[in-house]
């Protein structure tokens, strides 16, 4: 995984976004073992690293695909990262962002 936009995905709605990685880097990282969720409240620019993610193939940087402000982490995810793979707007989402 390149670590920059395309390998993102995001979902807007009203002044809130919703960031997760995409299916097709899913398959590049196979089975998630790890997590590092970004900071609640830290301020992002795009293209700026806000977190990682390791699996049993590769440790890539989470890239902030908008400017905004972390207002919610999947904390669950800390526990179970594997759920990144699963339904991404129900399970799969990694953090939520108000739009800058």
């Amino acid at each position: 995984m390149s670590g920059i936009n395309e390998n993102f995905w995001t979902k807007i709605d009203g002044n809130t976004a919703t960031v997760g990685i995409t299916n097709q880097a899913q398959s590049i990282l196979g089975e998630i073992t790890y997590v590092q969720l970004p900071e609640i409240g830290k301020s992002v620019k795009k293209e700026e690293e806000v977190g990682v993610v390791e699996s049993l193939k590769a440790i890539s940087p989470l890239i902030s695909p908008i400017d905004g402000e972390i207002c919610e982490v999947n904390a669950v995810l800390e526990k179970k990262p594997e759920l990144i793979n699963e339904s991404p707007l129900d399970l799969g989402w990694i953090w939520k962002m108000k739009i800058a």
